[in-house]
């Protein structure tokens, strides 16, 4: 997967591996330590890629708590940026509370495959409300292409039509699958804008890795600063 990666261009990845209460418990510090571990591996065989550890978190009301307990995986580790997954069916009733409460923390929430979310598919002035306030929005780059349906793959290209994506996840868990954005990039570029568009992409993935202030960014949908 790692040579896959390269080949497609990658330098960087954020590992995300999913993070549940009483499911999948995995840790900052165990997430850390096994991100180290590959790393170094990848050293050993000469792979010029760059792992980061992250998670992908099941939204749960006390996510802020976790975080102030030292337990909520944050992208690349900054303590800035955090990927919440939710259900594909119905929104829990708290979903709007737990992103507020995780904004109050400094933290930025970043939605994954909203696209792929059943009420969220249907009702996009939600999602352009929640990026006013400060939430970003990560689809998935097969749901461009159609792998998940034609909801998913045209709900995805309304929300890049209206510019309200700020990161692309290549939702990769095995080699049949291999992380690569080329198709969705591509994709992208045929959409009005599209250059600019993967430009400010780019500056958004490079906040999370801290290689930007975060705070400096405006990001694509009214996004606000801070």
């Amino acid at each position: 997967m790692a040579t896959h990666a390269v080949k497609s261009g990658l330098e960087h990845i954020i590992a995300s591996p999913h993070v549940m209460e009483g499911v999948c418990g995995h840790t900052p510090a165990a997430i850390e330590a096994a991100v180290d571990s590959l790393n170094q591996r990848l050293l050993q065989e000469g792979i010029p890629l760059t792992i980061w550890p992250g998670a992908e978190i099941y939204i749960h009301p006390d996510l802020a708590r976790w975080y102030r307990e030292g337990r909520l995986p944050t992208l690349a580790g900054r303590n800035t940026h955090v990927l919440i997954e939710l259900p594909h069916a119905s929104l829990p009733l708290y979903t709007e509370q737990v992103l507020f409460d995780l904004m109050v923390e400094g933290l930025r929430p970043v939605i994954a495959h909203p696209e792929r979310q059943k009420d969220l598919a249907q009702d996009l002035p939600r999602l352009t409300d929640w990026v006013e306030r400060g939430v970003w929005l990560q689809v998935n780059a097969p749901s461009l292409r159609g792998r998940y349906g034609r909801t998913a793959r045209r709900t995805a290209l309304r929300l890049v039509e209206q510019q309200l994506v700020h990161c692309l996840g290549s939702d990769s868990h095995s080699i049949r699958h291999p992380p690569t954005l080329l198709d969705a990039k591509q994709e992208i570029c045929h959409h009005r804008n599209g250059k600019s568009f993967l430009s400010q992409l780019q500056t958004n993935a490079q906040a999370i890795l801290g290689e930007t202030d975060p705070r400096s960014i405006g990001g694509y949908g009214g996004i606000n600063g801070g």
